[in-house]
């Protein structure tokens, strides 16, 4: 059963624009090339951030990185101190 009748989830579809996208790992979303209305990525630890843009994170290649995102999910101060 469908718990929002009036909603489509959409899977990894880049021929189909949606409202809202939300990425757990931003290798894995620039590569899919969704459109959506919205971006928002969810950031659970440095390890895709430091293989892209080192160690320490070059923060100037890692905000440009952000730009096509509306809202960036952090899931502990570390991450909150790196992307704010």
């Amino acid at each position: 059963m469908n718990a929002l009748p009036h909603y489509t989830h959409v899977f990894d579809d880049p021929t189909e624009e949606v409202d809202i996208a939300l990425s757990f790992d931003i290798k894995i979303a620039q590569r899919a090339g969704i459109r959506a209305r919205r971006q928002v990525l969810r950031v659970g630890g440095l390890r895709p951030f430091r293989s892209l843009y080192g160690n320490p994170v070059d923060t100037t290649k890692l905000y440009e990185a952000l730009r096509p995102f509306d809202a960036v999910i952090v899931l502990n101060r570390e991450l909150y101190q790196l992307f704010s």
